[in-house]
């Protein structure tokens, strides 16, 4: 199971250079990071389910119960790495810090996950993540 989940984080950050161009700001990538996201997550939604399968089973299997926190704490560092970098290249004051910011994204694309398989055809999914994205970060002041 944890190889299993390495595989599907491996998936995003391998695809994540992709689509960042360098040029952006905190804002620009954490949008970035979330549209990639999105993209991979409706052109493959087994690979979200899978995701939120192994935090189930492991959640299921008390001696298996740290399989979840390690995933996501992967997911933030890897995420983070991009947020660091971008505030570096342009010179921004990070007001919240890198970590907590990739914790925010992934709460919001875990909650708009959910809302996107409880309805695939809805097309109000991805405005409301971006919109909630861009509150989060407005509130953080970014």
């Amino acid at each position: 199971m944890q190889a299993a989940a390495a595989e599907l984080l491996q998936q995003l950050v391998r695809a994540i250079p992709h689509v960042v161009d360098g040029s952006e700001d905190l804002r620009g990538i954490a949008h970035r990071v979330m549209d990639l996201f999105w993209a991979q997550m409706v052109s493959d939604e087994l690979n979200v389910l899978a995701q939120f399968e192994i935090g189930m089973w492991a959640k299921r299997n008390p001696h298996h119960g740290d399989l979840s926190r390690s995933v996501y704490s992967d997911y933030e560092k890897e995420i983070s790495k991009l947020l660091i970098a971008a505030a570096k290249r342009g010179n921004q004051d990070q007001t919240i810090s890198a970590r907590n910011l990739a914790r925010a994204l992934i709460v919001i694309m875990d909650g708009c996950s959910l809302q996107y398989f409880a309805d695939p055809s809805d097309p109000r999914h991805k405005d409301l993540c971006d919109n909630l994205v861009d509150a989060y970060l407005d509130k953080v002041g970014l």
